[in-house]
């Protein structure tokens, strides 16, 4: 029966049903595309601000970890406010050799019992860490422990979705 029906439509109809479906298809593809590489994009992106952020903080650690001052170590890790997501700070200090570091500055809520006793990178779903090394005059003289919320990476990437879908609705409909 729908066969026949088919069959009776006139061309430009037939050229439409056939086309239709096969648009859709590449339509949705495209979509699934752009969300995908979008999301790799944002984070690949958050992950290298990150790691650089935590390289100058470092780099300005530097000499407060070379004199074991806590206090100035503490002001520019506060100065780790002015950018969003950055949860939590540590800053070790390297001991002797066959010694563990030790603790010498934090930032953040509940940084000193959130900060594990060893820098150790722990990934998390919705959090990035970076262990970013602190060298003065090229010895190493501690790590910088970074965390940050990925929840703002995962409303960006909830934007792009629906924004993508709503574009992917929009053109399978004209």
């Amino acid at each position: 029966m729908i066969r026949h029906h088919f069959r009776d439509l006139p061309i430009g109809r037939k050229l439409t049903l056939i086309a239709l479906p096969i648009c859709a298809t590449g339509l949705l593809l495209a979509f699934v595309a752009v969300t995908w590489l979008s999301a790799v994009t944002l984070r690949r992106g958050t992950e290298q601000q990150t790691r650089s952020l935590a390289a100058v903080v470092a780099e300005n650690s530097a000499g407060a970890l070379s004199f074991s001052d806590a206090e100035n170590a503490g002001r520019t890790l506060h100065g780790l406010a002015a950018t969003p997501g950055i949860v939590l700070a540590c800053l070790y200090q390297s001991g002797e050799p066959g010694s563990e570091p030790g603790l010498l500055a934090t930032y953040g809520p509940q940084a000193a019992s959130r900060c594990p006793p060893r820098p150790v990178e722990q990934p998390g779903r919705n959090r990035l860490q970076v262990l970013q090394p602190v060298r003065a005059g090229g010895e190493l003289i501690g790590h910088l422990l970074l965390e940050r919320d990925l929840c703002v990476l995962r409303r960006q990437t909830e934007v792009t979705f629906a924004t993508s879908f709503a574009s992917f609705l929009l053109a399978l409909l004209l």
